[in-house]
């Protein structure tokens, strides 16, 4: 009976095809590729070279393809891949679904970093499969760097954008960059795992900010979202750390508060003194109207003022211990309330004095009395015997009659002074 496929015969094992005829060369039996021997037919086993090609055979006889594990010469082991057509494959190839990098000559997978036509890849030094993305790898001195390799495995250099985050890479190493790097426009932040870093953030036990959109430092006055909802104004310096404290910004004062570093509205107490904060946050001087109120505060430092003031100019002003404004009356008003006190009280005798004649009144400027709140008035009340206007060429004896009456500047309350004798 003829025979059809394979045959082990005594010392070989053969194939014969549909017509019954022995097979020699290279043949494809149920799919699988062979070789058969040309001369005797023997099935070939191990590496053979054919066309000036190299296949591998196994053991089977079927010829082998993808990555494959082949003895070598020496004794040893190598990695190879070989193509669909089961000729061995040489330099950056795709297996299966990875790619490797095949020794020129030997066809043996390479490890590690590997320099190809000017553009660095890394190979996996267990595996031989080409890394892509990012990689902490082991370079071939034996030190560690993280890098990045793209998606046809080269390593990539500066500015990536990947899974939808920014990174940035040595431009000559390709070691992917943290902390804090100056770039050509803007200062950024790239945290531990090298992804650029947004808003504020704790680096070294400081406070930075860094913008929601680029990235870049944050620097001067900014409004910044709080976790918890809203918004607060602080400030950075120039080199990006938040300030707290007194600080002045282009010739304004500014405070911000030591915990939170956020910009201080309204009355602070600051260095022993009562300072006020508009809604802009700048230091306000002189008068100022405050939920209906108003206040002084010193021209220069600042300083909330309290007590009797003197504006110059007979202007003057009284401010409470909280330092709300309380209005007073002035010299006129303290006169005529004085006059007033004068005609309700007057002895008859002295009123017998004066009759006929034409009463001066005189003001002194308001002070702070020993055992009064309020600021006082001295009105000096005088009559001439030839109704002259006394001044400080006036004969004492010429004055008939005169008296100093105290009015209250906010009350206008009115006394007798019995502590003010004569008249200066």
């Amino acid at each position: 009976m003829m025979q059809i496929g394979f045959v082990q015969l005594t010392s070989k094992r053969v194939c014969y095809g549909e017509d019954g005829a022995m097979l020699y060369g290279k043949q494809s039996v149920d799919g699988n590729g062979y070789y058969f021997n040309t001369k005797t037919g023997a099935v070939t086993n191990g590496e053979k070279k054919i066309d000036g090609k190299w296949y591998y055979f196994g053991e089977d006889g079927v010829m082998q393809t993808g990555v494959q594990t082949v003895p070598t010469k020496n004794g040893g082991k190598k990695k190879v891949c070989y193509g669909e057509d089961g000729a061995m494959l040489y330099g950056k190839q795709k297996c299966g679904d990875n790619w490797y990098y095949l020794q020129a000559k030997t066809g043996a997978v390479m490890y590690g970093e590997q320099k190809i036509d000017g553009k660095w890849y890394y190979f996996d030094r267990q595996t031989g499969i080409m890394a892509v993305g990012i990689q902490t790898i082991t370079m071939n001195s034996g030190s560690k760097k993280t890098v990045c390799y793209g998606a046809d495995g080269a390593m990539c250099y500066g500015e990536q954008k990947i899974d939808g985050k920014w990174y940035l890479f040595d431009y000559k190493t390709g070691a992917m960059q943290t902390g804090m790097v100056k770039l050509s426009k803007k200062t950024v932040y790239y945290g531990a795992d090298g992804a650029m870093r947004y808003g504020e953030q704790k680096i070294n036990g400081k406070w930075y900010y860094f913008h929601m959109r680029t990235g870049a430092m944050q620097t001067g006055l900014q409004t910044v979202p709080l976790k918890n909802g809203g918004t607060k104004t602080v400030y950075y310096g120039t080199d990006g750390t938040m300030r707290y404290g007194e600080q002045k910004i282009k010739g304004k004062w500014y405070y911000f508060q030591q915990g939170t570093g956020a910009m201080q509205i309204g009355f602070a107490k600051v260095s022993g003194k009562t300072v006020y904060y508009g809604e802009d946050g700048a230091m306000r001087y002189e008068h100022q109207l405050i939920d209906g109120d108003y206040y002084y505060f010193h021209p220069k430092t600042g300083a909330m003022q309290t007590g009797l003031l003197d504006f110059g100019g007979d202007r003057w002003g009284f401010y409470g211990a909280d330092g709300k404004q309380i209005p007073m009356i002035d010299a006129k008003t303290a006169i005529d309330a004085a006059h007033e006190f004068l005609k309700e009280t007057i002895s008859d005798e002295d009123l017998e004095i004066i009759k006929g004649h034409y009463v001066q009144y005189l003001s002194a400027e308001p002070e702070m009395v020993d055992g009064h709140s309020n600021p006082q008035y001295y009105i000096y009340a005088i009559v001439t015997e030839d109704d002259a206007d006394f001044d400080e060429n006036t004969d004492e004896d010429d004055v008939i009659y005169g008296d100093v009456i105290r009015v209250d500047a906010v009350t206008k309350e009115c006394v007798y002074d019995t502590d003010v004798s004569g008249i200066d």
